[in-house]
């Protein structure tokens, strides 16, 4: 059990690297843009 900690601090530095974020605000942004142009045309019919 003395390795729980150090995994969750692991998995919260992972969390915290720029490149997850960034991984994780490309995928938001895409599905943003997705359901925007999915409304857009909806919207045009």
């Amino acid at each position: 059990m003395p390795r729980a900690p150090r995994i969750a601090r692991a998995q919260a530095v992972a969390l915290a690297r720029p490149e997850t974020l960034d991984h994780r605000w490309t995928g938001w942004l895409t599905a943003a843009v997705a359901v925007a142009l999915l409304a857009a045309g909806l919207l045009g019919l």
